[in-house]
């Protein structure tokens, strides 16, 4: 535990859609993570449909599809792993007092399992093709082009029923 070790506070701290908006930015991370993500794509076909899936703006704000999810959740992870940010840079956790250490040891070991999380970024949302469904209200042109299954239809889909 950590909680006994005191740091002064973060005064400069911004909050987390900030320091996210500068990696979209980085030319670097940019160009490093669409190199993942097609090298990716390239190997494993169902990554690759996984990666073209929708997403719903209300839920998921990072972009159209799940590769837009997917890129920026790469960038964070090698900004921080190259040093270009601090947990404690952002404001949800340096308004956190006393749980400084904290931050740092976990910093540390995203460090040091860097490939396992870059692993995990890639395939954590692999099955959302698989199970991806829609609605339309009756009489709209979605639901005459099919778009009225629900879940349980793209379940049965899945399921090879």
């Amino acid at each position: 535990m950590w909680r006994s070790k005191k740091k002064k506070p973060n005064l400069h701290a911004r909050d987390l859609d900030q320091v996210l908006g500068d990696f979209e930015q980085d030319r670097f991370l940019l160009e490093w993570t669409d190199h993942i993500l097609r090298e990716a794509r390239g190997k494993y076909p169902i990554l690759a449909d996984a990666f073209d899936t929708p997403q719903s703006a209300d839920k998921h704000a990072e972009g159209p599809v799940l590769e837009d999810h997917l890129r920026k959740m790469l960038m964070a992870l090698y900004a921080l792993v190259e040093g270009r940010f601090s947990l404690s840079d952002i404001e949800e956790f340096a308004r956190m007092r006393g749980y400084e250490g904290e931050f740092e040891e976990l910093e540390e070991t995203i460090k040091e399992r860097a490939a396992f999380f870059k692993a995990f970024c890639i395939v954590h949302d692999i099955g959302k093709a698989a199970t991806i469904s829609f609605s339309a209200p009756l009489g709209s042109r979605g639901a005459e082009e099919g778009f009225g299954n629900g879940f349980a239809a793209a379940w049965d889909d899945f399921q090879g029923d």
